[in-house]
């Protein structure tokens, strides 16, 4: 008996390509929807989340603070971005990511990679260090464009942080402290509301118990706080009946809950680089690291210059990826494009840096030619000697 081993045809399980359909507003209040986002996308100086863009529009009078409403929202928004009225990179999603390890075609690109994860810690002689602490994943990602250019962690706690999350940024705040005498400043960025109003407010305890000693540190809410929601009328909404803490929750406040995402994106904004900066206690030192980093980023952006076309010219040679005139050839051309001015002008100097630039290749390569052959000297085996026909083996 004997079996059929070919490969069975089976129907295509890829999905058709989607047709782009062109974009059209149901009736007025959804095309002044339409009109509002896309002024938004253009003034609003971070990248926001469809919630914070729907309680915008809540604000406006443009949709209902509904869950319908929110649903409906985000078909629109996906229309919209489907149909090119929209970038895809209008609005973020801080709940979902994508990760991928870096990988290089040449050593040129790492170097240049390197080049730019070079930054100094302007905070490294300040007495306070901030972090940025977000009960929610979703606002990750637009406080990450706020923090991270002043170089500040942010971190995520989803709810109530996990005793694995707790014990490892104690162990910062205490070795931070021991080693420098440095204060961390927490600012707290979450929803008003009675379950995360106790997690903000207990916080301090919980870091304590795992090992962060509790003169170091500091947790202040900067959003949302009573004086945000009566200063921009933030749109509230009931809090949970169930939850024991919401008897004393209303007679402590006596307002609403309030979701972070409301709160206008520029607002938020300004509002965490307000509480970021606040922490700094030495203007000149804060200057000078700055000044320090853009020096540093000068010699290493001369050293990828000069020495990453080498560094790829060796690497092709050895693994004998292209001949040495071909590389050269690259080398030349890309070198030369690089130095290309206006309406494709190449400036003398431009011209006479590329020019050493080969020149540099070249000696490089030779010697390199030069010290292999004397690593192969080396390595032969030596003929033997003998002084006498009978010392012959044969």
């Amino acid at each position: 008996m004997t079996t059929d081993t070919s490969l069975v045809s089976l129907p295509s399980m890829a999905l058709a390509p989607t047709r782009k359909r062109a974009y059209s507003a149901r009736n007025p209040l959804s095309q002044a929807r339409a009109d509002r986002v896309r002024r938004l996308v253009d003034e609003l100086p971070v990248t926001p989340t469809i919630r914070q863009v729907y309680y915008i529009l809540v604000g406006d009078h443009l949709i209902e603070k509904t869950d319908a409403g929110y649903k409906s929202l985000v078909r629109q928004l996906g229309a919209m971005r489907k149909g090119g009225e929209l970038p895809y990179t209008a609005l973020i999603d801080g709940t979902r990511d994508r990760k991928l390890g870096r990988t290089f075609d040449a050593p040129s690109e790492a170097l240049a990679y390197a080049r730019e994860l070079y930054r100094r810690d302007p905070w490294a002689a300040q007495a306070v260090v901030p972090e940025v602490w977000a009960e929610a994943d979703t606002l990750s990602q637009m406080l990450w464009q706020v923090a991270d250019p002043l170089r500040v962690p942010v971190v995520v706690c989803r709810g109530n942080s996990s005793l694995s999350q707790l014990y490892a940024s104690a162990a910062v705040i205490h070795k931070r402290w021991e080693d420098t005498h440095r204060r961390t400043s927490i600012l707290y960025v979450g929803d008003f509301d009675p379950a995360v109003m106790d997690m903000s407010e207990g916080l301090h305890g919980r870091l304590v118990e795992v090992g962060a000693p509790g003169h170091a540190f500091t947790v202040r809410r900067v959003a949302i706080t009573p004086a945000q929601i009566a200063t921009y009328h933030l749109p509230p909404h009931s809090p949970k009946e169930k939850d024991a803490r919401t008897p004393q929750f209303i007679d402590r406040y006596g307002v609403g809950c309030v979701e972070a995402d409301a709160l206008p994106p520029a607002v938020l904004a300004a509002v965490v680089n307000n509480a970021i900066m606040s922490c700094m206690t030495d203007e000149e030192t804060w200057d000078e690291a700055w000044e320090q980093q853009d020096l540093d980023q000068g010699v290493l952006a001369r050293v990828c210059e000069e020495q990453g076309v080498a560094l790829d010219l060796l690497a092709a040679r050895d693994g004998g990826q292209a001949s040495l005139a071909t590389m050269v050839d690259r080398a030349l051309r890309a070198t030369l494009t690089r130095a290309g001015g206006k309406n494709g002008m190449l400036r003398r100097a431009e011209i006479a840096h590329a020019s050493r630039n080969i020149h540099l290749l070249l000696r490089t390569l030779s010697q390199c030619d030069e010290q292999l052959a004397a690593l192969e000297a080396a390595q032969a085996p030596c003929a033997p000697t003998y002084d006498t026909a009978e010392e012959l083996p044969f």
